[in-house]
């Protein structure tokens, strides 16, 4: 029982030798009903770690040195470290670039310029909009405990078109369930906070919110890699393995006879087709492999703002959220040790799960917030 309706109880009982209870409840309007599920969606804005990414993220390895690495190791294990040593020495450039006038001539443009990518990522970080679950209930003292959980992400492809004042701006989407089934998965986002009245608003109190912002940025380098299918589940090592083609480069290497190799020292040696497969696909996992390492970036934001209540259309029920001032700090910890640290900002807007009103255009587009009018259903998340 809300301690709203316990003191409208009591009031009555005070007022039977006089007027009544009848009158009481006449006059006392009844509480707004607050309890219950929104569906909401807040945009943060993360200036703050605008740079994060590109100032600790280092490219990766060209290919060409990375599966030549392995060409040589594989020369190594077979005929020792001196025969490597010559072949390094004697064939060790021709290697390299053969590998790369194969990945310039068969390979997508986009494999070589990979790590340019970075900066476009870095930029689409800085505003991300999140979809949630928002579950508010009463407790006995009458504060509001509020339970949000993530549903999807939202970023705009182009970073630029929002701050060109333009309204409609193309957003790439992506559903938690995405990003769990990804090859390095970003963990499942949630927070509480405990809330309290003043007139028509909710007192959000300091929370913390965490989740991975680097795992984050590699979902979408990754979606950069495919722009034509953005979210096709698709993980970065398989991109690239598909994009060099370890069976294509290894016949380019071994030409007709199927074999790499000289005469070195007097020895014949060489390696064949398959060896050449093995080593290319270990020098794709070790590029991609140290390239991911890098994208570990945890981060915590502190947050705490005002959350209006809006009853549209007067039956006391609150069918509405929205707030604009949202704010604290947040830290993000890099995989050098240095920890990026500043201000946080963020708006909130939703609707009550069932409430949501005729005009909205179609269910599973992400909120305009700009115009504080949600248009996604509980369920839909991203595409």
């Amino acid at each position: 029982m809300s301690r709203r309706l316990v003191i409208l109880i009591l009031a009555c009982f005070a007022a039977l030798a006089t007027s009544g209870c009848d009158q009481i409840l006449v006059n006392e309007p009844s509480p707004m009903v607050v309890e219950g599920a929104y569906d909401t969606e807040t945009r943060y804005d993360m200036e703050t770690l605008s740079g994060a990414l590109t100032g600790s993220v280092q490219s990766w390895e060209s290919p060409e040195q990375a599966i030549r690495a392995q060409i040589l190791k594989r020369f190594e294990d077979k005929y020792g470290q001196r025969i490597a040593g010559l072949i390094r020495t004697s064939y060790g450039q021709r290697i390299a670039d053969d590998i790369i006038s194969y990945l310039t001539e068969l390979a997508p443009d986009w494999l070589l310029a990979l790590p340019g990518k970075l900066s476009i990522v870095d930029a689409q970080m800085r505003m991300v909009d999140v979809q949630t679950s928002f579950l508010l209930a009463e407790q006995a003292d009458g504060t509001i405990k509020a339970t949000q959980i993530w549903n999807g992400i939202s970023v705009f492809r182009d970073p630029d078109c929002r701050k060109a004042g333009n309204l409609s701006c193309d957003q790439i989407n992506i559903s938690i369930q995405e990003l769990l089934d990804a090859e390095y998965p970003i963990e499942l986002a949630s927070s509480t906070f405990t809330g309290t009245y003043t007139g028509q608003n909710l007192n959000m109190t300091g929370h913390e919110v965490r989740f991975n912002y680097g795992r984050l940025a590699l979902y979408l380098m990754t979606n950069l890699a495919l722009p034509d299918e953005p979210g096709a589940g698709l993980q970065l090592r398989d991109v690239v393995l598909a994009a060099i083609n370890c069976r294509g480069l290894a016949g380019r290497l071994t030409g007709d006879k199927g074999v790499l190799g000289w005469e070195i020292a007097g020895v014949q040696v060489g390696l064949s087709v398959n060896d050449i497969i093995g080593s290319c696909e270990d020098g794709v996992f070790s590029m991609i492999n140290g390239f991911i390492d890098q994208f570990n970036v945890p981060m915590a934001m502190n947050l705490s703002g005002a959350i209006q209540l809006i009853d549209s259309n007067g039956d006391r029920l609150i069918d509405q959220l929205a707030t604009r001032d949202i704010s604290g700090e947040l830290g993000a910890t890099l995989l050098s040790g240095q920890v990026k640290e500043g201000p946080v900002s963020g708006q909130l807007t939703g609707w009550r799960v069932g409430e949501l009103p005729e005009e909205i255009p179609e269910a599973g587009e992400t909120t305009d917030i700009d115009d504080g009018v949600p248009i996604w259903e509980s369920g839909d998340g991203a595409e």
